[in-house]
């Protein structure tokens, strides 16, 4: 029998997981720890260019565990406009 693949998981976040200075940052990247010990994780975030530069940069080091990462400098896109829940956005 053959070696299993490992699980893939999508973490879509409201912003960037780093560097772990809040309760939401924390809890985003404690989730993306834990699933990145069962398989590979690709980052969906919002994020704006001046994150990576100055003392903010240190988050690019930060997202090195992910297998993948997608960034908006813009609301995420969402299935039906006007309809989902504006958190959701």
């Amino acid at each position: 029998m053959g070696e299993r693949p490992r699980p893939r998981f999508a973490v879509v976040s409201p912003y960037l997981p780093a560097p772990e200075d809040s309760g939401g940052r924390i809890r985003i990247a404690a989730l993306a720890r834990g699933l990145a010990r069962r398989g590979e994780v690709t980052l969906f975030a919002r994020a704006f260019p001046n994150e990576f530069t100055g003392p903010g940069s240190r988050r690019l080091a930060a997202l090195e565990m992910y297998r993948e990462v997608h960034l908006f400098t813009r609301d995420l896109p969402s299935g039906l406009p006007l309809w989902t829940p504006w958190r959701a956005r």
